[in-house]
């Protein structure tokens, strides 16, 4: 796990693999958990980067709109 520090605050983000770079991003009715089962096979041709929400885990919270949201995952 990292936590990158962006504009405005941080993302936590685990990152695994090796090759292109593929970010996952869940919804919020759910954890990265989710992914586990995909993630293994994912990571034989790519870096899959695991971002946690502004708000969870150790993400720090971002504005109010959607958009605050994106902005801060763009960043990272």
């Amino acid at each position: 796990m990292v936590r990158l520090e962006v504009r405005g605050g941080t993302m936590d983000i685990v990152s695994v693999g090796e090759g292109p770079d593929l970010v996952l991003l869940r919804s919020l009715l759910i954890d990265r958990s989710t992914f586990a089962r995909i993630v293994p096979k994912l990571t034989k041709g790519r870096r899959v980067h695991l971002a946690a929400l502004p708000g969870f885990d150790a993400s720090s919270p971002a504005g109010p709109g959607v958009e605050d949201h994106a902005d801060r995952i763009a960043e990272a």
